[in-house]
């Protein structure tokens, strides 16, 4: 049959979920709102999990009927039917329409009503607690505590049976009003492996009729001790942001059925008690003091002396900052990712705003850009310093004419985090100030920034070296008397109008090479002509050229040539030739980086000359 094509219909809202924890009134349902064009609309509910009717349509007596006064738009008010005898769990009511339309033409449109209900109902037959609480004694293996289940709502006195999870009690069956929990002669507490050594174990258990139909249901916490006390939990755990207000709590329950005198004798220092001894049960708030702490993880034991026996439970502590950033760094490059730790736990993602101050020549740059990272498996990771040197001003120009200058400046930077969640609301914030960096990472001829440990130096070489003093680079120009510390250098021969190159290493100062091979310049030359429509003529209109240096760099060591690598990656490129100094790029394509053949080296290398 044709379908939606011919029928229209809304129906609002489709679902929705209600919960009952009696001995609450029941909550309010939300009314059902039907638009369509349908002349005749049926009505059918279906319960799952249950036979109870406990829902309807307000004026309709059962289950299913027909909507007889709907004109194309109507609210149907929902209410609740026979919720009394319900028990604890999860039910669910779909509401059908069938919608028919010219007779011919039908439609299906559903609306679900999900019911969660907590709690027994009044009038059905249960235990008078939900949980009981058993002490079983190793020593003179006795049992202690709530041993006695009353039944209530038996009023027509169904013969009853128990049932548990674990076989530790003794069965119970055809009883009307309460039974007795007491040991199983066939495997008896003491010798049954589901019973612990000391500690806590919890059965589940079930008031069934004879014929095996389920009732009611409810748990019994055996916990063991020989003799002594137990602690629960065994062991304890904290996260605790290191944050004002941050400090967490737990608690430890002593059961002591034979009211045993103990006292603690031990517990780490970041954590204080709310008691320290007793001779009964005891509930003890232990709580995280982590003021004089610094971010880490840490680890001690709670002991409880008692008898002349003592009983431990470990603690541990895992303090963690909201923003970590590795302070043991200076360079941008070798910073790891900034690591932030979910704090709330509805946050989906972190919004980073980066403040960051560079200054170059004296010269100060502002950058400022926000950024968004989502959480994984709680924790969202940033690339601060890729970032903050990929933004680094360069200073795009030589350095042949000036002696000494103050190159740089090192980063301050600022992070500001945002946790955010799915409605963008910020739900938590922190910030870390006063991130200081120098570009790059950091070179093995530190404080000097190279990465080369053996250089070459020739006779005339014109050489600079970038040094870092406290938080500035100075840059100097020198000669072949007045050398870096933290480099070997090896002399060869001075040659006549070497080539002076200084490029920018990957720290982004400059950085020299002394080019002793032969080059020529050739210029590569673009023409623009046509056919003059005038005359008839061709003509030339215009001329470019792009100059191309090609150079050999002259013997230099073989522990050079990963640094000719870097010379070749350099971005920006500056030749002094015979007085003349250009600006150019290194387009070199290739560089043999390791031969075990070679001891001196020689290159050709090929720039681009653009001024």
């Amino acid at each position: 049959m044709p379908t939606d094509g011919t029928i229209t219909v809304r129906v609002s809202p489709t679902k929705q979920t209600v919960t009952w924890a009696r001995p609450n009134p029941l909550p309010a349902l939300t009314d059902i709102l039907l638009i369509s064009n349908a002349d005749f609309v049926e009505f059918d509910i279906f319960f799952e999990n249950t036979e109870t009717i406990w829902l309807g349509l307000q004026g309709y007596d059962g289950p299913t009927g027909y909507l007889s006064t709907f004109s194309g738009e109507e609210i149907l008010p929902l209410d609740f039917r026979d919720t009394a005898d319900l028990l604890p769990g999860t039910y669910k009511a779909t509401i059908s329409f069938i919608l028919t339309k010219a007779v011919e033409f039908q439609l299906i449109k559903s609306a679900t009503v999900t019911l969660l209900v907590s709690g027994a109902a009044s009038t059905a037959i249960q235990t008078d607690q939900t949980t009981y609480e058993v002490v079983y004694n190793r020593a003179d293996n006795s049992l202690h505590g709530d041993t006695t289940v009353n039944i209530l709502n038996n009023g027509g006195a169904l013969l009853l049976k128990f049932w548990q999870n674990k076989d530790l009690f003794a069965p119970a069956e055809n009883f009307t009003n309460a039974f007795t929990l007491v040991d199983n002669p066939a495997i008896p507490l003491a010798t049954n492996p589901d019973v612990p050594a000391t500690g806590q174990t919890t059965i589940g258990a079930k008031i069934l009729k004879q014929t095996g139909e389920f009732l009611f249901g409810f748990n019994i916490n055996l916990v063991v001790v020989d003799g002594g006390i137990t602690v629960q939990p065994e062991s304890l755990a904290f996260e605790v942001f290191k944050a004002p207000g941050s400090e967490k709590s737990a608690v430890l329950t002593v059961t002591n059925p034979l009211g045993i005198d103990f006292e603690v004798t031990a517990f780490p220092s970041w954590i204080t008690l709310s008691a320290e001894s007793g001779n009964t049960d005891l509930n003890i708030t232990v709580t995280t003091e982590t003021s004089a702490l610094a971010v880490g993880t840490y680890a001690g034991t709670i002991t409880f002396a008692y008898n002349n026996d003592l009983l431990d439970v470990p603690v541990n502590l895992d303090l963690k900052s909201f923003i970590v950033i590795d302070e043991t760094k200076d360079f941008c490059l070798d910073l790891p990712e900034v690591l932030v730790n979910r704090k709330m736990d509805d946050a989906k993602f972190v919004r980073i705003t980066l403040s960051a101050v560079y200054v170059v020549l004296g010269i100060e740059y502002i950058f400022e850009k926000t950024y968004q990272s989502p959480y994984f498996k709680g924790v969202a990771k940033f690339a601060l310093g890729e970032k903050l040197h990929r933004h680094f001003p360069r200073a795009k120009r030589h350095f042949f004419d000036q002696n000494a200058v103050v190159f740089l400046k090192n980063i301050v930077a600022s992070i500001q985090v945002e946790e955010l969640n799915s409605a963008l609301e910020v739900l938590f914030s922190g910030s870390a100030n006063g991130i200081r960096l120098f570009p790059g990472k950091k070179p093995a001829a530190f404080p000097l920034l190279s990465s080369a440990v053996f250089r070459k130096k020739n006779g005339n070489a014109v050489i600079f070296s970038s040094t870092v003093s406290g938080e500035f680079v100075d840059l100097h120009k020198t000669d072949e008397n007045t050398l870096p510390a933290g480099v070997a250098f090896y002399d060869f021969p001075k040659t006549y109008e070497p080539v002076h190159l200084q490029w920018e290493n990957q720290n982004l100062c400059p950085d020299w090479f002394t080019l002793t091979g032969e080059y020529k310049i050739t210029p590569e030359f673009d023409h623009i002509y046509a056919r003059n429509i005038f005359n008839a003529q061709n003509e030339k209109y215009d001329v470019s050229a792009v100059k191309t240096l090609t150079i050999n760099t002259g013997m230099f060591l073989a522990k050079e040539r990963e640094m000719m690598s870097e010379i070749i990656k350099s971005k920006i490129s500056f030749l002094m030739i015979e007085g003349t100094i250009y600006r150019a790029f290194n387009v070199t394509k290739k560089n043999v980086e390791v031969d075990s053949t070679e001891e001196l080296v020689a290159r050709d290398l090929e720039f681009l000359i653009v001024e």
